[in-house]
C-alpha cells in the first residue's frame, strides 16, 4: 500500500480540540468538536509545538485557539525542526500563525555599494542631518564622499534597520499580548497602543522600501520581472 504524500496545512479551523483550548463566556459549553478529534485521529494527525500565546481568536470575554498547523506523520518524519509561532494580533481579532520550516543561511559578502533609501525621507530627523551635514564649503566629490560616510553612521545608529525594528516590536506586542491574555493593565494596554502605532511606521517604511526595490527591479528585468512585484504585494498584504 502506498503511503501518503507528506501535506502540511494552516489556518481558521473554526473550532476547537480540547476544553482548555477557551477561555470566557459560559463554561459549561466546551465547544469542542467531534468531528475535527475524530478527524485527527483516525487520520494521525500531528501539531508541531507553537510558541506564544495560546488562543488566536478573541472577541469581548471570549477567547479561541481556533487557527492552528497540522501535519500528517510523514511531513513530520521530513520536518523535524519546524517552529510554529502565534504572531501578535494587529487590525484583526485572529493571531497571524507563521511556521517555520527551514533556517537561511545566506551571508551576503563582499562591500555594499552606497544607495540611497527612499525610507530616510519618511523620518522627520532625516531633513536636519541633511542641512547640518552637508558641507558647502567642500568641493563636490569631496562633499558627497564626507556626507555618504556621516549618512552611513546615521542610517546604523539613528535610524536603524527597518526589519529589525519591525521584528522588536512584533515581539513586545507580542509579550504584552501574552500577559494581557493572563492579567489586566491599563499601563501595558496603552503601550501597547503606542507600539502599534510605531510599527504602522516602520510598516510604511518598510512599504517604501519595497516599492523603491521593486521600481530599480523593473528597470533592470522590464516585464520579466512581474513575479517580483506580485510576491511583495502578497507580502505586504500579510
Amino acid at each position: 500500500m502506498k503511503l501518503p504524500s507528506p501535506w502540511m496545512i494552516g489556518g481558521d479551523f473554526n473550532a476547537i480540540r480540547r476544553v482548555s483550548e477557551k477561555k470566557g463566556r459560559s463554561a459549561r459549553i466546551s465547544g469542542m468538536c467531534d468531528l475535527l478529534n475524530g478527524w485527527f485521529h483516525r487520520n494521525h494527525l500531528m501539531e508541531p509545538v507553537f510558541k506564544g500565546p495560546k488562543y488566536t481568536w478573541s472577541r469581548g470575554n471570549l477567547s479561541k485557539r481556533l487557527d492552528r498547523v497540522i501535519c500528517n506523520e510523514e511531513w513530520m518524519m521530513m520536518n523535524d525542526e519546524v517552529e510554529v509561532f502565534h504572531l501578535p494580533k494587529l487590525n484583526s481579532d485572529h493571531r497571524p500563525v507563521m511556521a517555520n520550516c527551514r533556517k537561511n543561511n545566506f551571508a551576503p559578502t563582499g562591500v555594499k555599494p552606497f544607495r540611497f533609501l527612499a525610507p530616510w525621507l519618511t523620518d522627520e530627523r532625516f531633513q536636519p542631518f541633511v542641512e547640518n551635514n552637508w558641507r558647502c564649503s567642500l568641493n563636490y566629490t569631496t562633499a558627497v564622499a564626507d556626507f555618504i560616510n556621516k549618512l552611513g553612521n546615521w542610517n546604523k545608529e539613528i535610524f536603524g534597520n527597518i526589519f529589525k525594528r519591525k521584528k522588536e516590536l512584533l515581539a513586545r506586542i507580542g509579550g504584552i499580548q501574552l500577559f494581557l491574555e493572563k492579567r489586566h493593565s491599563r499601563s501595558l494596554s496603552k503601550l501597547e497602543s503606542k507600539l502599534k502605532r510605531d510599527l504602522e511606521k516602520v510598516l510604511t517604511q518598510e512599504e517604501v522600501l519595497w516599492f523603491q526595490k521593486s521600481r530599480r527591479e523593473w528597470i533592470a528585468c522590464g516585464d520579466r520581472n512581474t513575479t517580483f512585484f506580485h510576491q511583495k504585494a502578497i507580502e505586504r498584504r500579510r
